[in-house]
């Protein structure tokens, strides 16, 4: 990757806007939740392996064990993160990366136990590309924006839904197809996986099935006017 098609970090938070809201949060979000691939460069050391195991060692401990070969350097740019946590203000912890088709773990120096590797801030960046995909999301449905809206955003996603994609028994009633999308893919999601157990209202899905009619039905009785 060119490095004129690099986003880093810093550039990135400039670009959409969110300079007064916590560094860490944001690329916490855009990371874990909005799920935009993020890439490093630096040479680490690491071991070859699809993963690794947890070993519980009582009730309040437990042990991350990969079971690998010992380290060696992994050297070359694009180094895709497959999973990693942001640790605070200025670094986050890499547990798994992929490079040239391979994937890696950091560990110890036997390669036994999992050992995150430690990258600051401004060493990690995205793909020009699928950042600039990101960014055009508009404002009202940018969950880190402070004009989200997320009733709205959510009527957009159910009109898409229930009339483009045409979602559901289409035997069904509009609010059934509602209400089920609501229960078997919004709550499902991992985003929203906070509201499990949460039950939309028979009030609120009536009201978001009447936006997205009306909506409709106004377009089509314009359109019939000319």
């Amino acid at each position: 990757m060119k490095f004129s098609n690099k986003i880093f970090i810093q550039e990135a938070i400039k670009l959409l806007g969110f300079e007064k809201k916590p560094i860490d949060h944001v690329i916490h979000n855009m990371m874990n939740e909005e799920s935009i691939t993020t890439y490093f460069d630096v040479n680490v050391d690491a071991t070859e392996a699809t993963g690794y195991h947890r070993h519980p060692m009582n009730e309040d401990d437990e042990t991350l064990y990969v079971d690998g070969s010992p380290p060696q350097l992994i050297e070359g740019p694009g180094k895709k993160i497959l999973e990693a946590d942001v640790d605070g203000e200025n670094s986050i912890s890499v547990y798994k990366f992929e490079h040239d088709g391979n994937q890696y773990c950091g560990t110890d120096n036997e390669g036994t136990n999992l050992k995150p590797i430690i990258l600051k801030f401004d060493r990690v960046y995205f793909d020009e590309t699928e950042f600039r995909t990101y960014q055009d999301v508009p404002a009202y449905q940018n969950k880190n924006h402070e004009h989200y809206a997320p009733e709205l955003d959510l009527a957009i996603r159910l009109h898409q839904t229930i009339y483009m994609e045409k979602y559901g028994n289409q035997s069904q009633s509009r609010e059934e197809r509602v209400s089920s999308w609501l229960e078997n893919v919004f709550l499902q999601e991992k985003e929203n996986s906070k509201h499990q157990g949460y039950e939309f209202s028979g009030a609120t899905i009536t009201r978001l099935s009447s936006v997205i009619s009306d909506g409709l039905l106004k377009l089509k009785a314009k359109n019939k006017k000319k």
